[in-house]
């Protein structure tokens, strides 16, 4: 998780591929692109971004069509693309690219959840700025707890002073302004034209997007530690947060009343992740706990060795969590650990996930904290890549393709998830502690000096 925006916060031609990936440090030669989906869809894709590329005429005009028809699915194939490819053909696939961010949408552009989806992937679905990059706009909110939450019109965000502010996707102009009185440490999420939030004092708000009325607070204290700073999940007009003291609150989306509430354990740090009727999350009393929505019972506990360090992520397959003894995948059905993963010292950061490809942080330095990047393929569960900054970087978040990460000495890095290319880097005004947000083609940040970022 990021130093503070996360569950448990804390600050403190592959051969050109190969031969850029040594120049930026990977730590091991990448594989070639390992294609998503399954192999015939991912083949029939590959082929066509080479038509795209190779051919011309009405050939070349056929395969842009068909890449323009498979949407979402074509996107990480033409980032892949991207870094060995000519300036002509990086040219057309950015032209590409963005007729495509043109006309895609996310399932709903107006809401926003916290890592992108409500299983926690942390890919989000926006097409991603694939370079070169510029600031669109920077402006001073001061200091901010979290990664900002976007949708299609408002990048939302709150403060350390307990305000709690939007402003447009367009410019930053600030749309409205509140005070919460207390500050926010856990990313706002939006649904149905309603903001939620938590605050650090326990509570949890409700205001309309628009225009940041109040709609309604809810009071989630309890336990030894009466704070709160993780995020909400939305769920068929249901808000459920995990509270002081591991309760787990349902809460009425439009009211603010309470529906029901479960004790699940001793305390918790972790966002909620849903799947169909079942909710998970990790608790820090070294255990996983799924419950069954529809029974409003917990279903299963299981331990996980020395705690949890994430949110409980749904991949294709299993149920993963990184703890402080390495990843996890566990049945979703009986919590039953099915395998484990080791890479250095698991870090205290959140995990992105995306067409079988798991990027995860870990310590390789106690005294710089979390440095290190690996991705790994969920296929055979081998590192595909890894690197190594030397210095604390944010959580990693995906969008097309594309794994980004920000870090202490002020920079955020674009790399092809498949290989671990670089095809970008852009330094900002300050450290940066809080993984950045892709959306709507562009890709927002905040610093530790204050700032609001948009990248395009």
């Amino acid at each position: 998780m990021d130093r503070t925006d996360t569950p448990c916060a804390m600050r403190n031609s592959w051969f050109i591929i190969a031969v850029f990936a040594a120049l930026i440090g990977c730590d091991r030669t990448p594989a070639g692109p390992i294609p998503p989906g399954p192999s015939s869809q991912s083949s029939a894709i590959e082929d066509l971004v080479k038509a795209f590329l190779s051919r011309t005429g009405q050939e070349r005009e056929s395969a842009r069509q068909k890449l323009m028809e498979q949407g979402w699915s074509s996107i990480p194939f033409l980032t892949a693309a991207l870094p060995q490819a000519t300036d002509s053909q990086r040219n057309d696939l950015k032209d590409l690219l963005a007729k495509m961010s043109e006309t895609l949408r996310p399932p709903d552009p107006n809401e926003s959840a916290y890592r992108g989806d409500l299983r926690r992937t942390g890919n989000f679905p926006s097409v991603p700025p694939v370079g070169p990059v510029e600031v669109k706009w920077r402006v001073s909110v001061g200091e901010v707890g979290h990664s900002p939450a976007v949708t299609r019109t408002s990048v939302i965000v709150g403060l350390e002073s307990g305000n709690f502010q939007a402003r447009t996707v367009s410019d930053g102009k600030l749309l409205w302004e509140v005070g919460l009185g207390s500050p926010v440490r856990a990313v706002p999420i939006v649904a149905a034209g309603l903001v939620i939030v938590t605050s650090l004092d326990a509570n949890v708000h409700c205001l309309e997007e628009s225009t940041g009325k109040l709609k309604w607070k809810y009071g989630a204290q309890g336990g030894a530690v009466s704070k709160l700073s993780t995020s909400a999940a939305v769920h068929e007009g249901v808000v459920y947060i995990v509270g002081p003291g591991a309760k787990l609150h349902a809460i009425d989306l439009q009211k603010g009343t309470s529906i029901w509430s479960l004790k699940l354990g001793d305390a918790s740090f972790s966002a909620p992740s849903i799947k169909g009727n079942l909710l998970f999350t990790g608790l820090l009393d070294n255990a996983v706990a799924a419950v069954d929505l529809a029974s409003r019972k917990m279903v299963w506990k299981s331990e996980i060795q020395k705690g949890s360090m994430s949110s409980t992520v749904w991949s294709d397959a299993a149920l993963l969590i990184q703890g402080q003894q390495g990843l996890h995948g566990l049945n979703p059905q009986t919590g039953a650990i099915e395998w484990s993963h080791r890479e250095d010292t698991p870090g205290r950061n959140e995990m992105a996930l995306a067409d079988g490809h798991l990027a995860f942080t870990s310590v390789t330095n106690s005294m710089r904290g979390v440095t290190k990047l690996t991705v790994l393929s969920l296929l055979d569960r081998k590192a595909l890549w890894s690197r190594d900054w030397g210095y604390s970087i944010t959580s990693p978040c995906m969008a097309g393709g594309i794994v980004f990460v920000g870090t202490e000495w002020k920079e955020i890095h674009a790399l092809v998830v498949s290989t671990g290319a670089e095809l970008w880097k852009l330094s900002l005004d300050g450290e940066i502690d809080h993984s950045p947000t892709p959306a709507n083609h562009e890709l927002y940040a905040v610093t530790r000096q204050g700032s609001l970022y948009c990248i395009r």
